[in-house]
């Protein structure tokens, strides 16, 4: 779904409550690329998401937004104990005022 050029978020939007966490990813990270006014919501929904596959899934879209002005969802990314989430957000926001955490 997040390959697709255009999509109909109303069709993505009831898979985003599924109870299989591949079908939720697959649905939250949609959702963030396809939706216009609810791209911010979407992508906190899937960086707070308790499996680590939808916020995997969900940090593939942190491409689509800036970070100088999404500096909430990038702290969220940055700070997930997934590494490999922490590393796309770490690569998107290199020289952008993001400081790596010392402790």
């Amino acid at each position: 779904m997040t390959a697709c050029q255009d999509a109909d978020p109303e069709v993505i939007r009831p898979l985003a409550a599924s109870k299989d966490k591949r079908t939720r990813g697959a649905a939250i990270a949609a959702l963030a690329k396809h939706s216009d006014s609810d791209r911010l919501y979407w992508l906190e929904r899937g960086l707070k998401d308790p499996a680590a596959c939808v916020r995997m899934q969900t940090a593939t879209v942190l491409a689509e937004v800036d970070p100088s002005e999404c500096r909430a969802i990038f702290e969220l990314a940055l700070h997930d104990p997934n590494p490999e989430v922490e590393r796309r957000a770490r690569e998107l926001t290199v020289g952008k005022g993001y400081a790596r955490p010392t402790w």
